[in-house]
């Protein structure tokens, strides 16, 4: 039996290869911190994360890969209050720092075996963890040792998500959660979606399959933490957030329609001219 999926990831691949993405992202993954390149490489990544993403939504019915939290480990559904949240950081990635083990009652340490993007973002990459219920150890060397190359970018320099919305400079938002793009829940706020927590999840992640208030070339759904930090967490509109790349004020976004960009934030916005995060046709969803 042909593996269809297999077979398409392959083609992507050498497609990939052959305009130089893929080429690009291989270069990004060495240790080296390469400030003159700034957000290229990040973009590279991005674009061939775009790639692997439509083929992700040609397999699942158009439907984005994220995904609320549950406990125990292998929950589906909200049962004995086991539905924990969201976090940013479950579509794809490897395995968080030990420290998510406990944090929040380790509802949002999510096993890279459980990221549901991983086996597209990283055909290559085998990523293994008990059987559920029971959790990836602590201090596991798989926390540690395995790795999500084509998640990570070079010059991921702090994490936010620890110490939200404050930079924590002890440790990169790839070593923290496991992946330094997250997709974007800027919009779960918005009015007009519904109540219920996983009623609104679902209301959210059917309007990117339907395409129901969402312009494809500029919806971002997955970017570098400084976009969330601007729109959420910065409410002094006259400061630039300082990023990864050396600049103030600026973001790499992967749009719905596969593209990526290097695009100005703005403390406290949510959409501009360029770009949104947020749903057009509920209130305030901009143009």
């Amino acid at each position: 039996m042909v593996n269809t999926r297999a077979f398409a990831l392959r083609e992507a691949v050498a497609s990939a290869a052959a305009s130089g993405i893929l080429l690009a992202v291989l270069a990004g993954m060495g240790p080296g911190r390469d400030i003159v390149h700034g957000p290229t490489r990040g973009l590279s990544k991005l674009g061939w994360l775009g790639t692997a993403a439509g083929l992700y939504r040609n397999d699942n019915q158009n439907f984005l890969p994220l995904t609320l939290t549950y406990t125990p480990r292998g929950s589906s559904r909200q049962t004995n209050n086991s539905l924990v949240g969201w976090c940013a950081w479950s579509a794809a990635g490897k395995n968080n720092h030990p420290f998510w083990f406990n944090a929040s009652g380790g509802g949002f340490d999510v096993e890279a075996a459980d990221r549901p993007f991983n086996s597209y973002a990283q055909p290559d990459v085998t990523f293994t963890a008990p059987p559920p219920p029971a959790r990836l150890p602590m201090n596991d060397a798989r926390r540690l040792n395995d790795q999500a190359p084509a998640l990570r970018d070079d010059l991921d320099s702090w994490s936010y998500e620890r110490s939200w919305p404050q930079r924590n400079l002890t440790v990169s938002t790839y070593d923290d959660v496991g992946t330094s793009y997250l997709w974007n829940a800027i919009w779960w706020d918005q009015p007009g979606l519904p109540t219920g927590f996983e009623q609104r999840m679902a209301a959210g992640a059917q309007r990117f399959a339907s395409g129901q208030g969402v312009t494809p070339w500029k919806f971002a759904w997955l970017s570098d933490p400084h976009l969330s930090v601007a729109a959420l967490g910065d409410t002094n509109p006259k400061r630039r957030l300082p990023n990864w790349y050396g600049h103030q004020g600026k973001s790499v976004m992967l749009f719905v329609d596969g593209h990526a960009a290097y695009l100005e934030t703005l403390p406290g916005r949510r959409f501009t001219t360029k770009w949104t995060t947020v749903f057009s046709d509920l209130p305030g969803g901009g143009g």
